[in-house]
């Protein structure tokens, strides 16, 4: 079985991170009927979990970008 690379495993990262985020979000969003209230509240909640998601998924490529240059640095084969 081949282990994965550093930047395969920060890729699933941040997959799993982003899936969880939005799974809270739903979450939040149900339990709080913004949906059905609608107007500036749901707007101003649904600005937020862009913000939060753009600053998750900057984050989680920069930690990708990161290990892909260890690796390139390293002199091991790269894996694209």
């Amino acid at each position: 079985m081949r282990t994965q690379s550093p930047a395969t495993r920060a890729l699933a990262q941040l997959v799993g991170a982003i899936v969880v985020l939005d799974a809270i979000a739903v979450a939040v969003l149900k339990a709080s009927h913004l949906e059905q209230r609608g107007g500036h509240a749901l707007y101003v909640f649904v600005v937020g979990w862009t913000l939060v998601s753009a600053l998750v998924a900057a984050w989680g490529l920069w930690r990708v970008k990161a290990a892909r240059r260890a690796r390139r640095g390293s002199g091991a084969p790269r894996d694209d």
